[in-house]
């Protein structure tokens, strides 16, 4: 489960971490991360941390504090008084969660199965881990399954998935932890996946991890993902 903390001076007292570490850019600037929120959903939120809004969703940032030996990890979320106070832009941070998060936290495509137990192989890489398989549906999040559906930002992982199923990408907001990948094909129409997404939202998803009702698209060469 993962832990956020919301003021990082704070979560900083609560948990014996040194404030002076937290405040220091040089001491943080490697565990500085990202995920996926919903905007609307987080506009509250959003009036007090840096971000970068992509469609209906917004980048945020945080610091990894550490890893829970339960596979938990504790955050400090990065407000605009501490990136002020380091004089770094949200396109800044941006940069650096770049380049961060996939090291913190692996990117990984599963087919459906074998999330749910019919284990099979992985074709390894050296950024993330892809595995194939005749299951239409794949899941895309990182090793740890925590904030994962940020994965689909990282650098070519839906370039180098895309290329191995010989197909464009419809990308389903599962939750903050996850999306879902199907290949385009007849089989699949946008607006009954969005129906899908959206039932799952209201049945099955806890309120604070749903991330868009909506259904995205990557098609083969582009520079991110796009409204279906």
């Amino acid at each position: 489960m993962c832990k956020d903390i919301n003021n990082e001076l704070i979560a900083a007292v609560k948990n014996d971490i040194n404030v002076s570490e937290l405040t220091d850019f040089e001491k943080v600037k490697d565990s500085i991360c990202y995920k996926l929120v919903n905007t609307e959903a987080n506009k509250a939120i959003l009036k007090e941390v840096p971000h970068i809004d992509k469609l209906d969703l917004s980048v945020v940032f945080y610091i990894l504090i550490s890893e829970q030996d339960d596979g938990g990890i504790v955050t400090a979320m990065i407000k605009d008084s501490l990136a002020e106070a380091w004089g770094r832009s949200a396109e800044e941070l941006f940069e650096l969660a770049k380049e961060n998060t996939p090291k913190h936290f692996k990117g990984s495509v599963r087919d459906m199965m074998s999330v749910l137990g019919d284990l099979t192989g992985y074709i390894d890489s050296t950024d993330f881990e892809i595995e194939v398989s005749d299951c239409p549906m794949y899941v895309c999040s990182n090793k740890q399954c925590m904030n994962g559906a940020s994965a689909v930002l990282y650098d070519g992982l839906l370039e180098e998935f895309s290329k191995t199923v010989g197909n464009d990408l419809y990308v389903l907001p599962s939750s903050i932890h996850e999306m879902i990948l199907v290949p385009v094909n007849d089989r699949f129409d946008p607006d009954e996946l969005r129906a899908m997404v959206s039932e799952i939202n209201t049945t099955q998803v806890a309120p604070d991890e749903v991330l868009s009702d909506n259904v995205y698209i990557y098609r083969r060469g582009a520079d991110g993902i796009a409204v279906a």
